[in-house]
């Protein structure tokens, strides 16, 4: 596992361009990707966005989810440790955001209604200490929202799955383990997947007893249902050279066309 000098590392500089091949602004790809993204959430979170609502973005990136909420009428508070794409969430959507760690981040407690982690608990060394730390800024009626990756098997190849960035692998069922253990529970109602809703829990919730992680056999099925693939057959098949002419040539139409907000 890294450490944290090497995760801080990467994240405040390396990260963008090894991940995503992206300089020091965000390409026009990941803008249009991730405003889409960002209204499908909008839509999912629609009964908890509303006018004056205090929501914090946790890991907000270039900032198409904070800039939607802040539209809506949210009082939107923002961070990432990333400068760049900060800079970018600050310039072109006025976000009211500031680059830090988590662990760094000087918020008061209880101050928020609406927390939104997506696809960042995965790339932390601490993830059930990071969901601990939301669940004190979040208000007693407040809800967590967390998305990470499913790390359930699929036909992608295994090495193309597993990098440097992402620290943890989730399933659903981890996921809630993690948010249980830092003390917070699922939403009544609201099915819990590697996107879930998360609150303080009421006197009668669920514990880790409850969830079927505990299952060697399970835990060794997903293991060995990941396709075997080699890097060696990888670099013969030359689908890597098919990929990497694609990011190329979507970096060289975002670096001569730049996105104009």
């Amino acid at each position: 596992m890294p450490t944290d000098d090497e995760l801080n590392a990467y994240y405040s500089s390396g990260y963008r361009k090894d991940y995503q091949f992206a300089g020091s602004r965000p390409p026009r790809a990941h803008i249009a990707n991730s405003m889409r993204i960002a209204e499908a959430r909008m839509a999912e979170l629609e009964p908890w966005i509303r006018p004056g609502a205090r929501l914090l973005d946790f890991g907000c990136g270039s900032g198409e989810f904070a800039y939607l909420a802040q539209e809506a009428g949210c009082s939107v508070t923002a961070f990432d440790p990333g400068s760049d794409y900060l800079d970018f969430a600050k310039q072109e959507y006025g976000v009211d955001a500031f680059s830090s760690r988590w662990e760094d981040a000087d918020l008061e407690a209880g101050s928020f209604d609406i927390i939104t982690c997506f696809h960042v608990v995965e790339h932390l060394r601490k993830p059930v200490e990071a969901i601990s730390q939301m669940a004190k800024w979040l208000d007693d009626e407040g809800v967590v929202h967390i998305a990470v990756p499913d790390m359930r098997p699929n036909h992608k190849p295994s090495f193309d799955r597993f990098h440097f960035a992402h620290v943890h692998g989730f399933i659903g069922e981890t996921l809630e383990a993690a948010a249980l253990k830092a003390g917070l529970a699922p939403v009544e109602n609201h099915l819990v997947t590697t996107s879930g809703l998360f609150a303080k829990p009421a006197s009668s919730h669920a514990t880790l007893d409850d969830l079927p992680i505990r299952n060697r056999q399970r835990a060794q099925y997903l293991v060995e249902s990941y396709p075997d693939n080699s890097p060696a057959a990888f670099v013969f098949s030359g689908k890597w050279a098919v990929q990497a002419s694609h990011r190329f040539a979507r970096w060289r139409r975002d670096f001569f066309s730049p996105t104009k907000h």
